[in-house]
């Protein structure tokens, strides 16, 4: 793709831009989606041994036996990880399994709309 570009005639700012970049795009989003799912569920470990964070508030709530907010800040870890799992999976299906431009090409019978939202991913359009 980026010698296609570049066999156009187009500079090397915009072989960056509209070839290099979306190449590499699926990898940097995945890649920086695993490290934050890898930061969530270690900012509560790390606030075990002293880091602080919601680890440590987890903590002294155990020390101090009040179990109703050891509950409350286990379901919250809970939810916050769950919630950036969702998230993340989301973000990668968009980026990974996105149709191409080529498929969401004008035909007779399709308007406007009907191409953005398949090209968006939205089957109701």
């Amino acid at each position: 793709m980026v010698e296609a570009a570049r066999a156009t005639g187009a500079g090397e700012i915009a072989v960056t831009l509209l070839a290099r970049a979306p190449l590499a795009l699926p990898v940097l989003l995945s890649y920086t989606l695993f490290r934050w799912e890898c930061n969530m569920r270690a900012a509560t470990v790390l606030g075990f041994v002293g880091a602080g964070g919601i680890g440590t508030q987890l903590s002294i709530s155990m020390k101090l036996f009040r179990y109703n907010e050891v509950l409350t800040l286990a379901i919250a870890i809970l939810l916050l990880v769950t919630l950036v799992d969702i998230v993340g999976s989301i973000a990668r299906a968009r980026v990974l399994d996105a149709p191409t431009l080529a498929a969401c090409a004008p035909s007779g019978r399709q308007n406007m709309f009907r191409r953005t939202a398949a090209f968006f991913g939205r089957a109701d359009g």
